[in-house]
């Protein structure tokens, strides 16, 4: 994002609708949540419920593709919810 010169929540706003995300070699929770090792274990806390809610509505969506990657990306939250948030 900073060698495009791109806002961070912009670039992974367009991340999420281009690339899937199994695409990624190593799950990244700084890249694909926006979780930065600076947070506080609240503010990492309340980051993931967002993402978490955002991701959840999809699940039911009419789009096979929406619903797979959704489901990936309720999974990695949870791994790294357990990962930031002990």
């Amino acid at each position: 994002a900073e060698w495009l010169e791109v806002n961070a929540d912009r670039f992974r706003a367009m991340m999420e609708k281009i690339l899937p995300v199994g695409m990624h070699e190593v799950g990244d929770a700084e890249i694909v949540l926006g979780v930065t090792s600076d947070m506080s274990k609240e503010k990492t806390r309340q980051h993931l419920n967002r993402e978490y809610r955002k991701w959840n509505s999809r699940v039911t969506n009419s789009d096979p593709d929406v619903q797979t990657q959704a489901d990936q990306m309720l999974k990695f939250i949870a791994e790294t919810r357990s990962e930031y948030i002990r």
